[in-house]
């Protein structure tokens, strides 16, 4: 039973092979004007070949470019995921002023409209803490307390 698979594929292996051979050899006007005849439009298939192959070719030429964004998005990700805002309005605002009274320096990094920084809304200082963190003053921090 089993060399009757064996026999039956390496028999559909030399039909599609032959069939390979004499598409291989046939006139490129004679497998067109068969295409045109079943009703296929060769040029649109050309256009859809040359599409696929080019897609192809780029998809192979930035491999380490999509390679380098992977790495660059875990790595971001890995960066973001490292600190934790506090989970109540106050306690974001509280730790916001704790790290402005820390490092006096950052209040200039901060795009904000009101700098006496009491008349922020909750959503300005989850930004001010989230653009602090993309900044990497966090990593400082947590690089400080674990030595």
């Amino acid at each position: 039973m089993c060399s009757d698979r064996r026999d039956a594929k390496k028999e559909l292996d030399a039909i599609l092979e032959e069939l390979l051979n004499s598409i291989e050899a046939a006139p490129a006007e004679e497998i067109a004007d068969e295409l045109r005849a079943v009703g296929r439009d060769v040029n649109s298939m050309a256009a859809e070949a040359k599409h696929s192959l080019l897609s192809g070719v780029k998809r192979f030429e930035q491999r380490k470019l999509q390679a380098a964004r992977e790495a660059y998005k875990s790595r971001t990700g890995a960066q973001r995921k490292k600190h934790a805002l506090p989970s109540t309005p106050a306690g974001r605002r509280d730790h916001l002023l704790a790290i402005l009274a820390a490092k006096p320096q950052m209040q200039a990094m901060l795009t904000v409209q009101h700098r006496d920084f009491e008349s922020l809304t909750d959503d300005d200082v989850k930004s001010a803490l989230e653009e602090l963190g993309e900044l990497g003053v966090f990593e400082d921090d947590e690089g400080k307390q674990s030595k």
